[in-house]
């Protein structure tokens, strides 16, 4: 995936090391501030219940109080004077009270006291329409009303209203409205110990301010409305954990709110969060230095031995790799120059062992040039010593005619009965033969020639002059031969009468050597002579077909002398091979054959048998092959 080793490493320790790290921190802080929010929940949620719990302890105190107190006494509710002194006494016994107001079963005024002004009994003023005084009377609970502010002072005030019933009787005799005081609610909330930024403070139903541990904030008419417990603006507009609960009396609720500012809540967490971020940083710092460490005393070493690997790889034996350090790496790199100067010995060893086996190598061929020399030269004399047994058998029925000829004309002039006329067409008869055999001794002259030079000659007429060469000799052995050319128009084929007639057709000329396929031929015809003899076959033929396969001219020759045997063929090719008798084979015509169809003309030999005999297939490409012109 990465080729550079350097490229590895760094992803290795970001993988492996800086990764891991980053994810456990950021997992850490995670859980740290997770669980320091939970504990902020946990101290809050106590927070609010006390308060909640004083609180609510705190109204339903003073308003059993007065309930019971005017249970105890036995109001007299007919005589005001009293009433009024009663109400008096209770306003002055506890302190948390304001006003009282005492109706009748009707809602009429009966007393009115107030705790720092005197008021004036007022006997028409009807509650009878108010709920103050219905919801008393008609359910026999207390009603909390809203909370309203003295303007004089500021100081928040509830009122409640209770139903007065006789116990006797069970008869209601009025309802007694009082104003509960909520200003020590303040110094309750002053008193309690809470944590740098925690404030505690009280809600009315409608969001106003009531209760704090600052006066002044609710001298302020502040109106909150908190609807989540969570990390919101607080009271005064400033981030903040919140958290709240409602206080339920009857009909009215009060809210009390934990407010904890986040500078101060999360003040821990952010104090873990520099910890862990400068821990992070050392550790950062830590794993790039050891990567700094690992680059520099590991992987650039090995880089600089990479390096000098692929100097010496493009042949500079004279490299050396610089040894760092005394440690693996640097024995690597002693082991590394040791092998690069055992390698630069053994090279020039070998180059010395090169030279000498080039130089004989360069002997051996330059002796197997002699000896394919040899060859050819003996095969040519082999070959020219058939020739001319040919041309004996070519030439003994022309001097055989010859012969008579000349005794006819010697016995006609003795006698003087031979005419002009048939003088004339002997001496033309003699003339016809003498240049017949003319002829035949030009073909064996083309035959053996020693010209090097390469040139495009046409198949046919090449195999029909080697045909008129051996026409005779084969004849004398009852063999009889087939030339068939695929190629021409025609499609035509060629007797031993018709070998005189020449083929015109370019698309079977070859380059070459007309001479060297000559002697190809002539070594397979050869053979397949002395097949014939050596099996006695009453009716020899030899087939000889030419065709053209795209730029290849095909040439394939047939004999119905029984084949090879398998186990032979394999080695008909090799230099003297032969299974004729001692003294009837050289062994080397097929090999020499081979070397020239294959080397000199580029083309391919090959033999395979078939149900009468052997077929000899030889491929010849049409264009100039570039090989070399010499036999050896």
């Amino acid at each position: 995936m990465f080729k550079s080793l350097k490229l590895k490493v760094v992803v290795s320790f970001v993988l492996l090391v800086i990764i891991p790290i980053t994810i456990s921190a950021i997992f850490l802080l995670t859980h740290v501030k997770a669980s320091h929010v939970s504990h902020l929940n946990i101290i809050h949620t106590q927070m609010i219940k006390r308060v909640s719990s004083e609180f609510e302890n705190y109204v339903n105190y003073n308003v059993t109080q007065m309930q019971q107190a005017t249970e105890l006494q036995e109001l007299p509710y007919n005589d005001n004077r009293l009433l009024t002194e009663r109400l008096i006494s209770q306003l002055m016994f506890n302190n948390n009270f304001d006003e009282i107001i005492l109706l009748d079963d009707e809602g009429r005024e009966k007393a009115h006291v107030h705790r720092y002004k005197i008021t004036s009994l007022i006997e028409h003023k009807n509650y009878s329409k108010e709920i103050e005084f219905l919801f008393p009377k008609l359910n026999r609970s207390v009603y909390y009303g809203d909370v309203r502010f003295i303007e004089e002072t500021g100081e928040p005030i509830i009122n409640i209203s209770f139903d007065l019933s006789d116990p006797k009787t069970n008869k209601i005799n009025g309802v007694m409205l009082v104003s509960l005081r909520l200003k020590p609610i303040w110094n309750m909330l002053a008193n309690i110990t809470v944590q740098p930024g925690q404030s505690v403070y009280i809600l009315d139903s409608n969001g106003r301010l009531v209760a704090h541990p600052n006066p002044s904030l609710v001298l302020k008419n502040i109106n909150y409305n908190v609807t989540f417990q969570k990390i919101d603006k607080g009271l005064q507009d400033e981030d903040a954990y919140i958290k709240y609960q409602k206080v339920n009396f009857g009909n009215q609720y009060f809210t009390v709110v934990s407010e904890h500012k986040t500078e101060n809540a999360l003040k821990l967490i952010g104090r873990i969060t520099i910890i862990i971020a400068v821990v992070m940083l050392f550790t950062l710092s830590m794993c790039l230095l050891l990567i700094a460490f690992n680059i520099r005393y590991i992987v650039n070493p090995i880089n600089h031995l990479s390096k000098v690997a692929s100097e010496i790889e493009a042949g500079d034996l004279d490299k050396r790799a610089t040894v760092f350090a005394d440690d693996e790496i640097g024995d690597m790199a002693i082991a590394f120059n040791n092998m690069t100067e055992k390698l630069k010995n053994n090279t020039v060893k070998l180059e010395e062992f090169n030279e000498g086996l080039q130089k004989k190598i360069k002997t051996e061929i330059e002796k197997t040039r002699r000896m394919e020399q040899m060859l050819f030269e003996q095969k040519k004399f082999a070959d020219m010593g058939q020739m001319i047994n040919a041309i004996a058998h070519q030439w003994r029925q022309p001097l055989n005619n010859i012969g008579l000829i000349q005794q006819f004309l010697c016995d006609g002039f003795v006698e003087g009965d031979i005419t002009a006329k048939e003088y004339q067409e002997y001496s033309d008869t003699l003339m016809n033969i003498v240049q017949e055999m003319s002829s035949t001794i030009d073909d064996f002259r083309t035959f053996f020639t020693t010209d090097k030079v390469k040139e495009g000659f046409n198949i046919i007429n090449a195999i029909k002059d080697l045909l008129k060469l051996t026409s005779a000799q084969l004849s004398n052995s009852n063999i009889k031969f087939t030339l068939e050319c695929d190629v021409c128009p025609s499609k035509h084929s060629f007797s031993s009468d018709l070998l005189n007639i020449e083929c015109s057709n370019d698309k079977i000329t070859i380059y070459g050597q007309a001479g060297e396929f000559k002697q190809v031929m002539q070594n397979i015809i050869m053979n397949a002579k002395d097949a014939f003899a050596e099996r006695n076959i009453k009716s020899p033929l030899i087939s000889i077909f030419v065709k053209l396969s795209g730029d290849e001219i095909i040439i394939t020759f047939k004999d119905n002398a029984g084949g090879i045997d398998d186990d032979v063929m394999p080695s008909i090719f090799d230099p003297y091979f032969t299974t004729k008798e001692e003294g009837k084979g050289t062994g080397i015509g097929l090999f020499i054959s081979k070397i020239i169809i294959d080397e000199h003309f580029g083309g391919k030999l090959y033999a395979k048998n078939n149900d009468k005999g052997v077929e000899f297939i030889i491929h010849l490409p049409m264009s100039k092959p570039e090989l070399p012109l010499d036999n050896a």
